[in-house]
């Protein structure tokens, strides 16, 4: 009697199974940006899922294993080569971050052939359960890196993806693993079918499956696109917001001359982008400048008066003359606060002929924290009134490795003499600011890319039990020149938006500024690598998703399955006869 279909002998090497899939992987992702082949890459390693044992005469699991392993470093350092365009020493990032992701598809294939050979799962479902299970801890270890999901891949597909606010983009990565399982299984009958004469009723129970599994993701996704584009829904009174983006990119060693030109040059640009954004929309209400680029910082925290102040240049120690650091302090601020009022009183002087805009500002800067003996600095989100009043701060909560902070830096701070970046602590609270009744909420750089962070931001709620209505994110992208990294942020963006149910805006230096709707249809965007400004209007949230509600109980029903299948496993092998 032949073996099932899915049970079948692996046809060529395994390290042609493992090449073959990054290369799809790498290809559905931007640059490319392929998405059809999404549906194909989890093929490539269904055999050696389905693969009752992985060893025979020319191989065995450990090569197997790190074959896959090599192959997804090597695919991981092609999406993400964006990252060492900045500095010579940023390869060492973006070598350190593409051999930790290198780790998760040998997890996948091991977690799905756990579930498939010990819970007898389908072949198809148990590769869609351990892929979900591994994008879930990646979302989470180290802080959590979700940028290049399998559900990224589909942000063009809005159908698609609109199941998002159930299940997250685990959800779609989900629906692409079976459709991808499914596709193979077909091929693994059709094969078998001419050497026996198989019944067809397995395979095509799975394909009704299917058909019903994608077919109810049809039809949601266009209601859900129909209710969020429906006239009921846009009408309610609107805030008016410009982003603002200009082109910056990130240098590090550059003579002073150069550094002042190039500091003088991203002022005009951003003065100028605002301006006429200002002039585009009458009564603009906000202006959004991307991380780093507004002009005056660091800023000062000194708390309510009463704390003990420490002087930055010297952390360690207690300051015996508490008046004279006041009065230092003090003397900051205020030309600080004489800087605030001059630009925006500018910029919204500039408005118009006819007199003063009323537009706020929040941009990102930077701070540091006298209260506190070390005087860490943050990277800082900084809003202010039209009139230039600093109305708050927001320090950023998860810090980019290699890029504002090093591993162990602490325990070895010599670290920090090897690469051109500067130690910054992580922010404890979020913010939240109200215009006109609309409730925003600002997050930094690639905090927009990990589901649970922005989930947690967005599920607080204020003492009218209201959580906010829009998500901000300020970033500096000019890091990464220009590369397709600034397409996988967007891409993270626009996920982001469709799970929490809540227009998401972009304020990104290089590029990809962008007003994302709440079914993640990008509404209007500027290119990359070129000044612009977007204007985004937008009101109060008319709904709470399921996924902001809940959080990623789906991801964690998958892992659940997976650990029921692990401890069979070794149940198993102590079972056996020694």
């Amino acid at each position: 009697m032949a073996p099932k279909p899915e049970e079948s002998q692996l046809r060529f090497a395994p390290i042609a199974y493992a090449f073959t899939g990054n290369l799809l992987l790498y290809a559905c992702l931007p640059p490319l940006g392929l998405s059809w082949l999404a549906w194909l890459t989890p093929c490539c390693w269904l055999p050696l899922i389905a693969s009752p044992g992985l060893s025979n005469a020319k191989t065995n699991p450990r090569r197997v294993y790190f074959g896959l392993y090599v192959t997804h470093v090597l695919c991981w350092l092609a999406l993400l080569q964006g990252m060492r365009l900045a500095h010579w020493t940023t390869y060492f990032g973006w070598a350190a971050l593409s051999f930790y992701l290198g780790i998760y598809l040998p997890l996948f294939v091991f977690t799905a052939r756990t579930i498939h050979h010990q819970l007898k799962i389908p072949l198809a479902y148990a590769a869609a359960t351990g892929w979900v299970c591994v994008e879930w801890i990646r979302g989470y270890v180290i802080s959590g890196f979700s940028m290049g999901s399998l559900s990224h891949s589909q942000t063009g597909q809005l159908w698609l993806i609109q199941i998002s606010d159930l299940g997250g983009g685990f959800a779609v990565s989900f629906i692409l693993v079976v459709g991808a399982g499914l596709l193979y299984q077909i091929n693994s009958f059709l094969q078998a079918r001419k050497e026996s004469n198989r019944s067809c009723r397995p395979i095509a129970l799975e394909v009704f499956c299917f058909a019903v599994l994608l077919g109810g993701t049809y039809v949601y996704g266009v209601a859900r696109l129909e209710a969020f584009n429906s006239p009921i829904a846009q009408d309610q009174p609107a805030v008016s917001v410009g982003l603002i983006q200009g082109v910056t990119y990130t240098e590090f060693e550059l003579p002073y001359k150069k550094f002042m030109e190039k500091e003088q040059e991203k002022q005009r640009t951003y003065n100028d982008q605002s301006i006429r954004a200002l002039g585009a929309e009458t009564g603009l209400d906000l202006l959004v400048w991307p991380e780093s680029m507004y002009p005056i910082g660091p800023l000062l925290v000194t708390g309510n008066g009463a704390e003990h102040l420490h002087v930055p240049a010297q952390p360690d120690q207690v300051e015996e003359d508490q008046e004279s650091v006041r009065q230092w302090a003090s003397r900051v601020q205020s030309a600080q606060r004489q800087q605030h009022s001059e630009l925006l009183n500018y910029l919204n002087g500039n408005q118009d002929e006819s007199g003063l805009g009323k537009a706020m500002l929040i941009g990102g800067t930077s701070a540091v924290d006298l209260t506190k003996a070390h005087t860490p600095s943050y990277n800082t989100a900084v809003l202010l009134s039209e009139n230039g009043e600093v109305l708050d701060l927001y320090h950023k909560n998860h810090l980019v490795m290699f890029g504002e902070y090093i591993p162990l830096g602490e325990v070895f701070p010599a670290l920090y003499g090897l690469l051109p970046i500067s130690a910054l602590a992580p922010g404890t609270s979020d913010i939240r600011f109200e215009i006109d009744g609309v409730q925003f909420s600002p997050n930094i750089c690639f905090e927009s890319t990990v589901p649970h962070r922005i989930r947690k931001m967005m599920n607080t709620v204020d003492a009218n039990q209201r959580r906010p209505d829009v998500m901000l994110n300020l970033t500096n992208d000019g890091w990464f020149w220009g590369s397709s990294m600034l397409d996988l942020h967007l891409r993270s963006n626009v996920m982001r938006a469709v799970e929490m149910r809540r227009p998401n805006l972009v304020a990104a230096n290089t590029g990809i500024s962008a007003w994302i709707s709440t079914t993640g249809e990008i509404l209007s965007s500027v290119e990359k690598k070129e000044a612009g400004f977007v204007i985004a209007k937008v009101g109060r949230s008319v709904t709470d998703s399921f996924y902001l509600n809940n959080g990623d109980l789906f991801a964690i029903l998958c892992g659940l399955i997976a650990l029921v299948s692990l401890g069979k496993s070794l149940v198993s092998q102590t079972r056996k006869p020694t």
